[in-house]
């Protein structure tokens, strides 16, 4: 067994394979976002941040449409502040420049209550290695890892199955 296997045993099925990899990005955009110290301190807050994003997100990039974009949220704890953050990958949608679509995904990030002007876009180089470093957290012992309630695939993902 690898070594990363053993280090993120929850991140694979019970066949070996690896579950994040039933979210798939063709234009995928890498945010992180931080929240105010009132949001950082649980995880529950984080997770009703990130709903109130995807909904502001929502409304400037598809206005009436119901379409769902493919997105992964993690939620994480700092390692030096051990205040907690946001991590996402998005589907940059087919209609909009990834620089227009990063700036959406900014102005939405900053309309919430707990979003701050502190954040970073990522350029994604590899994606199999982005997804292994988001797994990091992701453990059914804590709260912190994917934000399963905000993310979404088009595809049918079980950890187990």
């Amino acid at each position: 067994m690898s070594d990363i296997y053993e280090k993120n045993r929850c991140l694979y099925r019970d066949d070996g394979t690896f579950w994040l990899d039933d979210w798939e990005f063709n234009r995928p955009t890498f945010f992180t976002g931080y929240v105010n110290e009132y949001f950082s301190r649980k995880v529950d807050k984080v997770k009703e941040n990130n709903s109130e994003f995807l909904e502001l997100l929502h409304k400037k990039v598809f206005r009436k449409n119901k379409k769902e974009i493919t997105r992964l949220f993690v939620v994480e704890k700092g390692k030096k502040n051990k205040k907690l953050h946001t991590h996402l990958i998005i589907e940059t949608p087919i209609h909009l420049s990834k620089k227009d679509f990063e700036r959406f995904v900014l102005k939405s990030w900053l309309e919430t209550k707990g979003g701050i002007k502190s954040y970073d876009f990522t350029p994604v180089y590899y994606l199999p290695d982005l997804k292994e470093y988001l797994g990091k957290d992701q453990s059914i012992k804590t709260e912190l890892g994917v934000d399963e309630i905000n993310s979404y695939t088009n595809k049918s993902v079980s950890i187990n199955s």
